[in-house]
């Protein structure tokens, strides 16, 4: 039985463009394109070759703004099996892990910092709650509207938004240690630092999540 294997593409700088598998040197399974800088740039499936299932496109900060779903053809191991019901569709992710699964396994050098970061969000108000969306560590009232981005190494950043439905603007937020950059009408990151500048800007965090929220829908 052939055996996919592990296959990388790099940009002429040497950093990594794409990752992967190969099966029989057919591009299948999960694969990964990245910008330059290190941020995804697009993920999805191939079955041999051909795109099938989920295929997501992300923003310059990592966070998603297109999910294209590509029918393809099922992959022949699935096509001989026969279940009793149906088969969920292929490239459907895994239920994604909890936030404190997530945490309790996070690999990062500012782990202390976004646990401190999580606890100053939630403590804003009682209707936000924490879980796993788009890979990262993810806040929520009746929509989700900001992750961490866990791709930055020596500086934890929080990218806000409003939802994930399209056309919406986010209102002027008063920013006192101007921590907020802005990336589009509907989206924000906010830098905090590290170390004691994380904990001295923990209040203007909490400040700006109280104006977001009041924004999500």
């Amino acid at each position: 039985m052939a055996r996919t294997k592990p296959h990388t593409q790099f940009h002429k700088d040497g950093s990594v463009w794409a990752k992967g598998q190969t099966l029989d040197g057919q591009t299948h399974g999960y694969w990964e394109w990245f910008r330059k800088d290190g941020v995804i740039l697009r993920s999805g499936h191939f079955c041999r070759g051909d795109q099938c299932g989920e295929w997501t496109t992300y923003d310059k900060a990592g966070t998603v703004c297109k999910v294209t779903w590509m029918k393809g053809a099922a992959p022949a191991a699935a096509k001989k099996k026969a279940p009793a019901k149906a088969a969920p569709p292929l490239g459907r992710k895994k239920a994604e892990p909890s936030a404190d699964e997530l945490m309790a396994s996070l690999s990062h050098p500012l782990k202390a910092e976004i646990e401190l970061v999580r606890k100053a969000i939630l403590s804003v108000d009682t209707s936000i709650t924490d879980g796993v969306k788009w890979n990262s560590l993810s806040f929520r009232t009746t929509e989700w509207f900001a992750t961490v981005n866990l791709r930055s190494r020596d500086s934890v950043q929080l990218v806000l938004h409003l939802g994930a439905r399209p056309g919406k603007t986010a209102s002027a937020i008063k920013d006192a240690k101007d921590l907020l950059e802005w990336l589009g009408k509907d989206r924000a990151m906010a830098t905090l630092g590290a170390g004691a500048q994380l904990k001295a800007n923990l209040p203007a965090l909490k400040a700006i999540m109280k104006a977001w929220i009041a924004q999500v829908s």
